[in-house]
């Protein structure tokens, strides 16, 4: 789950051990919490001291207590020769850290060998919380979250196993199990295959402590057996009851080993002769004497052992295991030179490889070229070394690193500001100094991404300005010959150049834009003048046909009035001469039938004007137009001539004449500049024949009705006409579109 580092605490100048979490994820981070909440819990001689907890780099960690020492597994697998006194020792201590860890409602449900460390002085202490849950989160934790298993195999309880609820008697029968390898030297339940470990755990005994340690107490055995029972009801309920047991044969061990050194004086008359093993009767009062010069035999000789392993050890390079047979030897004779002296050369060799190992992770560190880190680990080094030439080189080698790291670190600042104007530069269009700029920073790192990535947006940004000028340039040349055109009327052709140009430039877009006005304000003014000609033309016509009518009228008036007076006179002789009646009675018939043909005839004349009308200039045409007014006028006064009354009537005074109704009527039809008459409908929908090549302006004969007349130039146009019988309509004319003169006069034939 983490990893252990040997740190120095600079503050304090002690080592910690620190652990990190390697592998970051939910799960484990809340294992390790937990692990340095239970730990930082619990103050004990027998637990691990927790300094600080923490997070550096994303990653959690814990500064515990350093131990220098070995695990109970380390010595259990090189078969350590412990007496039962020492073992019985561990087990109760043992017993005492994790007691309080229970009391405290922490379980640690992960106790096994490697996880019991024994301190230089001889101290038991239990490491790794790292899977303690509390008693109060009722834990059933033989799974993690992930469904993976957690402990130990060869050290979990069967209810562990099956993810039982677990109690703090499930850290009884681990304690169990490791005092029973501790005795023997071998594990209950062995096995590389946890499945098969799982299984015998679960159904099988392990072998019985008496096959494998001779003489071993029956009482010892009874406590083992009983603490790895399978069902937790018939193990120890409690720590304290089973220290209780081992503390007695604890006990009674020490009171063996001490009965060792002991002489008794008995009495030679009651003692029995040598080799008798019947009964004996001791002495009611004993005499105890302490065999000085024996104990101090055996300390000689126990002190001469610890110092020949020692230095067994040290040659092996188990330092720790050599520093502690040192300190058990120390223990018998604090003063002894020899293990004094050992004491110190393995301490320094210690030293000198702790030095060693903190100088060659400097050097590592110097290769990743982390400065800081290294320094931190030289100076440790020279701290405990200081006449070390391989750290002296080190920091030699650190200062050129600190060295170059500083020009690095001022060339990057030189950078970053050469680099934050040339960014400036550029959002102020400054383009040529957003170039040296970037080639500035370019020269303090040339492998800067962002300065090359600068220099080449303000190399592509003077080159676009660069076009864009170019461009600019040729639209200003292309308006320019435009203008030229244009200032000598040749519109058109300045809108070609213009267009031709292909250039999306807003020089050529104002350009075609005036251009293009002055072209629409030319052909305005243009028709503007051909519309003023043309109503010049069209008012001094209708002013010619008024008047021609005025006259016409007038005259008809007068006429009528000299006709009056005329049948007046006639009326006189009517009565003496009816022979003279029936004669002008004919002579009127026959007027009238010569009007009636007249007045057939006058649309063929009219449609014969019409068409020599088209061919001459407008003057002509007003002529003609004049001209056939008054041939309309003439036959309407002959029609009114023919068709007067046999009787006399009175004359009036004023007023226009007034034909009688006869059926039919005239209508006048016109448009402007011209059409062809191509349709006229009643309003039953009934079509009137229309001669071919009928064009405006035109008069014909409809009988009385409404009809809708169609005329044609280029478009259509519908007309609606009411004719009265003996009537004559003149709508107005149909206007169907200006033209400019040019058009006009080219129409008309004149050059």
């Amino acid at each position: 789950m983490g990893v252990v580092y040997l740190a120095r605490d600079p503050a304090l100048r002690r080592l910690v051990a620190i652990k990190i979490l390697s592998v970051v994820n939910s799960e484990l981070r809340e294992r390790f919490a937990r692990e340095a909440r239970s730990a930082a819990s619990l103050h004990h001689q027998h637990i691990v001291t927790v300094y600080d907890v923490g997070e550096a780099m994303g990653r959690p960690f814990i500064a515990m207590e350093y131990i220098e020492g070995e695990t109970v597994g380390q010595m259990i697998r090189r078969r350590l020769p412990l007496s039962l006194v020492r073992k019985l020792e561990l087990m109760l201590e043992l017993c005492s850290g994790l007691g309080y860890a229970h009391r405290a409602g922490i379980l640690h449900r992960d106790i096994k060998p490697g996880n019991l460390m024994i301190t230089s002085g001889g101290v038991l202490k239990i490491l790794d919380f790292g899977l303690a849950r509390s008693a109060a989160e009722g834990s059933s934790a033989g799974l993690t979250l992930a469904g993976s298993m957690v402990g130990t195999p060869h050290y979990m309880s069967p209810e562990q196993i099956e993810n039982y609820p677990l109690d703090h008697r499930s850290d009884i029968f681990a304690v169990g199990l490791v005092i029973y390898e501790l005795l023997a030297y071998q594990k209950a339940y062995p096995g590389d295959d946890y499945r098969s470990v799982f299984h015998r755990i679960l159904n099988t005994a392990p072998p019985a402590l008496s096959e494998l340690c001779v003489g071993i107490q029956p009482e010892l055995e009874s406590v083992v057996s009983k603490a790895i029972q399978k069902s937790p009801d018939r193990r120890y309920q409690q720590l304290s009851s089973m220290a209780d047991a081992l503390g007695q044969i604890l006990e009674r061990e020490r009171a063996a080993d001490l009965e060792s050194t002991v002489s008794v004086d008995r009495d030679s008359a009651t003692a029995p002769p040598s080799g008798d093993r019947g009964p004996r009767t001791p002495s009611p009062t004993p005499r105890r004497v302490v065999d000085i010069a024996g104990i101090a035999r055996r300390r000689t000789l126990q002190i001469e052992a610890y110092l020949t392993r020692a230095g067994e050890l040290f040659q092996q390079g188990a330092l720790e295991l050599a520093i502690e047979q040192c300190e058990m030897a120390l223990v018998l004779d604090p003063e002894e030179p020899r293990v004094l002296e050992r004491l110190h050369e393995v301490h320094r060799s210690l030293e000198d490889g702790q030095v060693g190992v903190w100088l060659a992770a400097a050097d590592a560190h110097l290769r990743d070229n982390e400065v800081t880190s290294a320094g931190a680990l030289i100076a440790q080094a020279l701290d405990l070394r200081p006449e070390s030439s391989e750290a002296k080189r080190l920091q030699q080698v650190l200062l050129a690193r600190r060295r170059e790291h500083e020009r690095a670190t001022e060339r990057k600042r030189a950078a970053r500001s050469a680099i934050d104007h040339a960014i400036a530069h550029i959002d102020n269009g400054a383009f040529e100094a957003a170039v040296r700029a970037a080639s500035e920073a370019l020269a303090h790192e040339p492998d800067n991404v962002e300065a090359r990535h600068l220099k080449q947006q303000a190399l592509d940004a003077l080159e676009e300005r660069r076009q864009q000028q170019a461009r600019e340039q040729q639209a200003l040349d292309i308006v320019a010959a435009a203008r030229t055109c244009a200032a000598t009327g040749d519109l058109d052709r300045a809108i070609q150049l213009l267009q031709e140009s292909g250039l999306p430039h807003q020089l050529i877009h104002e350009g075609l834009r005036d251009l293009r006005a002055e072209v629409e304000a030319r052909n305005e003014r243009a028709r503007a003048e051909a519309e003023a000609t043309r109503r010049a033309e069209w008012e001094a016509r209708q002013r010619l046909l008024d008047e021609e009518k005025r006259q016409a009228n007038e005259e008809a008036r007068q006429h009528a009035h000299e006709e009056a007076e005329q049948r007046g006179r006639e009326a006189e002789q009517l009565a003496p001469d009816l022979d003279e009646s029936r004669r002008r009675e004919e002579e009127e018939r026959d007027e009238r039938a010569r009007t009636e043909d007249a007045a057939r005839q006058q649309p063929a004349l009219i449609a014969r004007l019409a068409a020599a009308a088209r061919a001459l200039p407008t003057r002509a045409v007003i002529g003609i137009a004049v001209l056939a007014a008054a041939v309309l006028i003439a036959g309407g006064i002959s029609m009114t001539r023919a068709a007067r009354p046999t009787t006399v009537e009175q004359p009036r005074d004023k007023g226009p004449f007034q034909p009688p109704l006869i059926g039919e009527g005239t209508v006048v039809l016109d448009a402007l500049p011209w059409a062809e008459v191509v349709g006229i409908v009643n309003k039953h929908g009934k079509a009137q024949p229309v001669a071919s090549n009928t064009y405006t302006p035109v008069t014909l004969r409809l009988p009385q009705g409404e009809y809708e007349v169609t005329l044609r130039n280029g478009t259509t146009r519908t007309i609606s006409v009411s004719v009265g019988a003996g009537g004559s309509v003149a709508p107005d004319a149909i206007d169907f579109g200006q033209i400019n003169a040019g058009d006009y006069f080219r129409d008309h034939g004149w050059r």
